[in-house]
C-alpha cells in the first residue's frame, strides 16, 4: 500500500506459467474497504514487454462501497518468437483509487511470470538441390526463445532401394555439426557431399537432419 486514501484488497494469482503462442485467462478482483468515488487498475508489464494482455471490461469503476467487490478477466499471451524469451518475469496489478474529497491512493499486486521454453527453426540448403556430390551451405535459424544447441547429421535418401553395401553410401563432413545458436540467430554450416571412389557417380539424394539437444 502506497499512500492510500482506501485500502483495497486486491484477488489474483502470485504466479503465472505461460506457454508462448496460448493465451491465459487470469481472474482479477477487487476489494473496496471503504467509499470508492472511482477505482482504475491496469497491468504494468514493463520487464515483459512483448506480452499481449487484454481486460474483459473496461477496469474503471466508480461508487463502489465499503465491502463491495468487482471482477475481471485478464487475458496473456506471449507471443511465440525469438524476442519473447524464455525467463522469469516480475509484473504486477496496480490500483489507483480516489475517495469523495479527491484524495488519491494507490496500491500493486505483483506476479511472478514464466514464459516457458518453445524450440523451432527454419532451414535452407544453397544451392537448394540435394542431388550431387559437393560443397554445400546450410542455413539454420533459431526461432526459439531460448539459446539451443542442435546436431545436424546427413543422410542419402534409397527410395525402395535396399543398400546392399552401406560402405558405398555417401559421406558428409559438416562443420560446425553442433552449433550453439541464441534466439534469432542464424548459422551458417559448411556441408561436404563425398561420394566413395569405387562408387559409380550415379546421382544421389540426401538430406540434412536436424535434431535439437538439451537447452542451454
Amino acid at each position: 500500500m502506497i499512500g492510500s486514501a482506501i485500502d483495497v484488497e486486491i484477488y489474483a494469482p502470485n504466479a503465472l506459467s505461460l506457454d508462448p503462442g496460448i493465451e491465459t485467462i487470469v481472474e482479477v478482483a477487487l476489494r473496496s474497504r471503504g467509499d470508492a468515488a472511482q477505482i482504475q487498475y491496469g497491468l504494468v508489464s514493463d520487464s515483459l514487454e512483448f506480452v499481449n494482455h487484454r481486460w474483459a471490461t473496461t477496469p474503471v469503476h466508480a461508487g463502489l462501497g465499503p465491502g463491495q467487490r468487482i471482477s475481471n478477466r485478464l487475458t496473456l499471451e506471449a507471443p511465440k518468437r525469438p524476442e519473447c524469451k524464455a525467463g522469469v518475469y516480475p509484473i504486477w496489478i496496480e490500483v489507483n483509487t480516489r475517495n469523495g474529497n479527491g484524495e488519491p491512493g494507490s496500491c500493486r499486486h505483483p506476479i511472478e511470470v514464466t514464459v516457458n521454453k518453445f524450440v523451432e527453426w527454419r532451414a535452407k540448403l544453397i544451392p537448394n538441390k540435394a542431388e550431387r556430390p559437393g560443397a554445400y551451405i546450410f542455413q539454420l535459424t533459431n526461432l526459439s526463445n531460448h539459446t539451443v544447441q542442435f546436431a545436424i547429421t546427413g543422410e542419402e535418401i534409397f527410395g525402395e532401394e535396399i543398400l546392399e553395401d552401406p560402405t558405398r553410401s555417401c559421406i558428409f563432413d559438416i562443420e560446425p555439426g553442433q552449433p550453439i545458436l541464441y534466439p534469432g540467430q542464424l548459422g551458417q554450416i559448411d556441408v561436404l557431399v563425398k561420394v566413395p571412389e569405387r562408387r559409380p557417380l550415379n546421382p544421389i539424394r540426401f538430406k540434412l537432419n536436424v535434431e535439437p539437444q538439451e537447452p542451454l
